[in-house]
């Protein structure tokens, strides 16, 4: 009785411990038309508060594209990459690199003291945006790798885990020298 006692509440443990992520779908499902979730987590940790309702623009030009999103709690988030030809191939892949925030780069911030406006804020310093999809119904992305605070974007011993997701319903483009027709799928 006692064995399975422990083994009945290491089970139960393990189980409470388990974090089910929502899916892209999921995200989705709930927003309505120019609203976005971004869902990043830091060494495991949701970095932003899961009320946060975001929404901003994005800029897409035949050499960039820039994602600039702000939430109603004044958290935001800029991505942005760049490259002849960034859209051709898809998924939309690139690389960040801590020595090229040129080519691909992410900023990732929140305030944490309204009264006294300060905040807190991390950069991407290596590893992969993926965009898996980019249509006038909706976009999603995803992050994965290294951050760091921006005090310590040199100091690879403190930077942290880094993984995102980004789903936005009916995203606002702004397009440039390129249309849908070149970037969607």
């Amino acid at each position: 009785m006692n064995r399975s006692y422990w083994l009945f509440s290491l089970l139960i443990c393990f189980v409470s411990a388990c974090r089910t992520e929502p899916t892209a779908d999921e995200l989705y499902a709930a927003l309505k038309p120019g609203q976005a979730r971004v869902s990043i987590q830091l060494d495991g940790t949701d970095f932003y508060a899961p009320q946060s309702l975001f929404s901003g623009q994005i800029d897409m030009f035949g050499s960039f594209l820039r994602m600039n999103l702000s939430d109603q709690l004044e958290s935001n988030l800029i991505v942005s990459f760049s490259g002849d030809d960034w859209y051709k191939r898809k998924p939309i892949k690139r690389q960040v690199f801590i020595d090229n925030q040129v080519v691909a780069s992410v900023m990732i911030g929140r305030l944490t003291d309204k009264v006294k406006r300060r905040g807190e804020g991390y950069l991407m310093t290596e590893g992969q945006i993926t965009v898996e999809s980019i249509s006038d119904q909706k976009l999603v992305m995803r992050l994965i790798g290294k951050a760091g605070k921006y005090e310590f974007q040199r100091t690879p011993e403190k930077w942290v885990t880094l993984k995102g997701l980004i789903v936005i319903k009916n995203p606002n483009f702004r397009f440039r020298d390129i249309t849908k027709k070149d970037v969607y799928f």
